[in-house]
């Protein structure tokens, strides 16, 4: 989208010397193993280690910090080289897992929070409570921990940076349409009229809201604090009253025509296009983005106003998006790699990172940090600051079992509900009945 300073190696430490009346069954199980794939980090101490990090879209941006970083690292480690792997954000999953196909993953991996349990269901990450203290997992956020890094109970990754969505405004878009600009609305239910307004005086639209990518769906739901899923997570249960309406107010939006025709066919990165274009008003999106929007559209970035994530006016809820670090399961130096991952998301690290852009540290002692709670008046410090803010009623939003499939039913629904084929209240209680057929097998 940690220990404040800590310096110590933290995975050493934890398997005493073998004495010498079990030295011998110990070697012959630890040299089957080998041959399995297993029996790793038993190199001698003096040879020389390289730990490869595999990250998403970080490179050139980031290169000073990160550099440092290794260089830091490294100096504590002797003898240790990272390499750094970055790759774009398009396909990075599956360039992933083919480097896991090939036998050849990385050792530190970068992963989006939602991509935990499927690297852990496949075995291709490893469980890190036996490789790191428990005073490194009592550093995080409690609620980013436990809802965004666990599979089955256990801790597949460490929280890295988080982030929650801000409302960003073209007050120059709302002038043109003749509407008295106060600041961001803060309501969905201001929606519909400025749109309207927008659509009438201008050739611009008010809101784009994407409706069949992954999740989209899922999100509507749960901001309204109905559940997918049900405590055992085997069954779906979303097919609520509060759901039905949601769902019927977002997809409104688009059989009136009040926001683009190709809401239903784009991706999250289409909106980004339309508001550095000029011709969008309203940008709901993670406040990182900032930077790009000054990057590449200045005219636009002066003009842009930022507010709280736009919520309902009966409750807020405000979805967490997080990047975690996880170890994959074929490195051969796996405390090694558990160190490196819980280093660059201790408190140091996380707060270097960001005075750098406009993201969140998932460690409780640096989001108290006066960075935060004091900022300055620049769009990004009052991002940084609303988005902050919003961590206390975040929720991290797990993808369903069989996600893949989910999210195919979700997508398929929702165009159709968007096309007028199902009410909204047919189209939840079909999608309920499929997933739960897909739970069942």
């Amino acid at each position: 989208m940690s220990i404040s300073r800590r310096r110590s190696r933290l995975g050493n430490g934890f398997t005493q010397s073998p004495t010498a009346w079990w030295w011998a069954p110990a070697l012959f199980l630890c040299l089957v193993t080998l041959f399995s794939g297993g029996c790793k980090d038993t190199s001698d101490e003096s040879e020389f280690k390289e730990i490869t990090l595999f990250t998403m879209q970080l490179r050139p941006t980031f290169d000073e910090y990160f550099f440092e970083r290794f260089a830091e690292f490294e100096r504590t480690h002797p003898g240790v080289k990272i390499r750094w792997m970055d790759q774009p954000y398009q396909n990075y999953e599956t360039k992933l897992i083919t480097t896991f196909i090939a036998e050849s993953a990385p050792d530190v991996i970068n992963l989006p929070n939602e991509s935990v349990p499927t690297f852990a269901r496949a075995q291709f990450i490893t469980e890190l409570e036996p490789l790191l203290p428990q005073e490194v997992f009592d550093s995080y956020v409690p609620l980013i921990i436990q809802e965004g890094c666990k599979y089955q109970g256990k801790i597949y990754s460490l929280p890295w940076y988080v982030s929650t969505p801000v409302t960003m405004c073209n007050r120059k878009v709302f002038e043109e349409a003749g509407i008295d600009f106060t600041g961001p609305p803060q309501y969905n239910e201001e929606l519909p009229e400025i749109c309207r307004q927008i659509q009438e005086n201008t050739d611009k639209f008010g809101f784009f809201q994407t409706y069949a990518e992954a999740g989209s769906l899922a999100t509507m739901i749960v901001q309204v604090r109905v559940p997918l899923l049900d405590e055992s997570r085997t069954r779906a249960i979303f097919n609520q009253p509060r759901a039905v309406k949601a769902v019927e107010f977002w997809t409104d939006l688009y059989r009136q025509g009040l926001v683009p025709s190709e809401c239903l066919t784009s991706k999250h990165r289409r909106p980004i296009e339309l508001y550095k274009s000029g011709r969008l008003a309203i940008l709901h999106i993670a406040p990182q983005f900032l930077r790009q929007v000054k990057a590449d559209a200045p005219d636009v970035y002066r003009n842009t106003v930022v507010g709280p994530q736009i919520h309902w006016r009966d409750h807020a809820v405000y979805k967490i998006e997080m990047h975690t670090i996880a170890v994959s399961r074929q490195s051969k130096h796996p405390n090694l790699a558990a160190e490196l991952a819980a280093f660059l998301t201790n408190a140091e690290s996380q707060m270097k990172f960001c005075k750098l852009t406009t993201i969140l540290p998932s460690v409780s002692a640096a989001l108290k940090d006066p960075f935060f709670s004091e900022p300055d008046d620049t769009p990004e410090g009052q991002a940084r600051a609303f988005s902050a803010h919003q961590v206390a009623n975040g929720i991290v939003v797990l993808p369903p079992p069989k996600a893949s499939k989910v999210y195919v039913i979700f997508n398929e629904i929702t165009t159709q509900i968007c096309l007028g084929k199902l009410s909204a209240s047919e189209g939840l209680q079909l999608a309920e009945e499929r997933v739960n057929e897909i739970l069942l097998k």
